[in-house]
C-alpha cells in the first residue's frame, strides 16, 4: 500500500517553525496526489535544503521513485527513514520496503519487510495479506524450480540413454562395414591370382614360336632319318671293297 502520508501534519507542533520546509513538503504532497512525481519530487529535494536529514523526506522520496519504477533508489531512501523516532514512519517505511523488494523480485527480502512492518504493527492488515501473498508465492516458485531441475535431469538423462543406444548401433554399423569390405578385397586379390593364373596356363598351351637358328622337331626327325641312311650306304660300300682280293693283309670287320 503506497498511500499518500502526509507526514509532516504527524509533526505539526515541531515543524511549525519551519515555514519553508513545511511549504514544500505540502507542494510536494499535493503534486504526489495529482499524479505529477517528477514536480513532486523537485520540491522534496528543495525541501530537503533545509534539513537534509528529515526522515519524513526520505519516506516521501521513496514514494516518488517507487512510482518512477526506480526500486533500488526507493529501498535506498526506505532505509534512510527507518532510524525515525516515530513508530508509524518506521512501519510505513517498513511495508513500503516490503513492496519494493517484491518489485525487484527478492521475495525473501519483502517477507521480512513485512514483518518487521507487523512487530511494530500488528493489526495492519495490508502487511498481513502482502505476507501470506508473498509466502505463497515464494513456495510456488521454489516447486517450479525443482520441476523444472527435475525435467533438465530426466531430459539429460534420456539424452544419456539414447547417446548410449546409439554407439553400440554405431559399432556394429561400423563392424559391418569391415566385413563387407573385406569380401570386396578378398574377390578382387582372387580374380588377380586367377587372372594370372590363366595367362600362364595360357601362355603354355600356346604353340612355342621357333626361334631363330633352331631346328623344329620334324626337321630333327628328317636329318636323323638322312644320316641313318648315309650311314648305311657307307657299310655297304665297305663291304663290297672288303670282297675284293687284295695282296694286302686284310682288315678286321669292324
Amino acid at each position: 500500500m503506497l498511500s499518500l502520508v502526509v507526514l509532516l501534519s504527524l509533526f505539526s507542533g515541531g515543524w511549525r517553525f519551519f515555514d519553508r520546509l513545511a511549504r514544500k513538503n505540502e507542494q510536494g504532497n499535493k503534486l504526489y496526489g495529482g499524479g505529477k512525481y517528477q514536480e513532486s519530487l523537485q520540491r522534496y529535494t528543495d525541501a530537503q535544503l533545509e534539513d537534509p536529514d528529515s526522515d519524513a523526506l526520505h519516506y516521501n522520496i521513496g514514494n516518488v521513485l517507487y512510482r518512477q519504477e526506480k526500486y533500488d533508489k526507493a529501498l535506498e531512501e526506505y532505509t534512510k527513514s527507518l532510524s525515525s523516532g516515530n513508530s508509524t514512519l518506521t512501519a510505513r517505511s517498513h511495508y513500503n520496503a516490503g513492496n519494493t523488494l517484491y518489485r525487484s523480485n527478492d521475495l525473501t527480502g519483502a517477507i521480512e519487510s513485512y514483518k518487521k512492518c507487523l512487530e511494530i504493527n500488528p493489526d495492519d492488515e495490508d502487511a498481513k495479506f502482502n505476507l501470506e501473498f508473498v509466502r505463497k508465492k515464494l513456495k510456488e516458485n521454489t516447486q517450479q524450480q525443482e520441476q523444472r531441475q527435475e525435467q533438465q535431469q530426466e531430459q539429460q538423462q534420456q539424452k544419456n540413454r539414447q547417446k548410449q543406444q546409439e554407439e553400440p548401433d554405431k559399432d556394429e554399423q561400423n563392424s559391418r562395414s569391415e566385413k563387407e569390405q573385406e569380401p570386396q578385397k578378398n574377390e578382387s586379390q582372387e580374380d588377380s591370382s586367377r587372372t594370372q593364373a590363366e595367362e600362364m596356363k595360357d601362355e603354355n598351351m600356346k604353340p612355342q614360336e621357333k626361334q631363330e637358328g633352331e631346328m623344329s622337331k620334324e626337321e630333327a626327325e628328317q636329318l636323323l632319318q638322312a644320316l641313318e641312311e648315309f650311314e648305311e650306304k657307307e657299310r655297304k660300300a665297305l663291304r663290297k671293297e672288303r670282297a675284293k682280293p687284295s695282296g694286302k693283309p686284310g682288315r678286321e670287320d669292324w
